[in-house]
């Protein structure tokens, strides 16, 4: 049983929502002035766990964070834990549980999550529950195991909110948003 489900409601880092990114398949090659372009959007939906929710809530609030917090490329000046609880499940035929980060990269920090402002020179970046492995943006993380048995599950995740580059980062707001799309297997 191989299935992909979405985490329902976005996880928007410290600020207002933005707008969530759609993902489209598009028909190979441009259109020709005889032809059209027809894009498919969709997911396949199952049963495998009723409630998929952010402990806390679906806004992880990074804090206001000095610019001197953060020491150089890389460092984080803030970390938070971001669980996603996984209840009413049927884990039947599954052992294991993968996230996958589903936002647009940094464009300094090909590991962070896009800021929707203007570039501070700070982002946050997702690491699996070790706090060392990088949930990069479009890649997947570490499975989790899951016995057959089990109706609920907990995937850890730690959000760091780091300097992108060499460079201080300056005052600003950071909004990010993702979507972690769970794989069953």
């Amino acid at each position: 049983m191989n299935a992909k489900y979405f985490l329902r409601a976005s996880i928007l880092i410290l600020a207002a929502p933005l707008a969530l990114l759609s993902l489209n398949a598009s028909a190979a090659g441009p259109a020709s002035p005889n032809s059209v372009a027809i894009n498919f959007l969709g997911s396949v939906q199952g049963t495998t766990c009723s409630g998929i929710a952010v402990q806390g809530g679906n806004t992880v609030n990074m804090g206001s964070v000095a610019t001197t917090a953060f020491t150089g490329k890389d460092t984080a000046g803030a970390t938070q834990p971001v669980n996603i609880n996984l209840s009413g499940c049927t884990f039947t035929g599954v052992t294991k549980v993968t996230p996958q980060l589903i936002a647009a990269a940094s464009t300094s920090n090909v590991n962070a999550i896009a800021n929707g402002n203007a570039d501070i020179g700070a982002a946050v970046e997702l690491f699996n529950a070790d706090g060392t492995t990088h949930l990069a943006p479009n890649a997947q993380g570490t499975p989790i195991t899951v016995a057959s048995t089990a109706t609920s599950a907990t995937i850890s995740l730690v959000a760091k909110f780091a300097q992108e580059t060499s460079t201080a980062p300056t005052p600003g707001i950071y909004q990010g948003t993702s979507i972690i799309a769970l794989t069953y297997s």
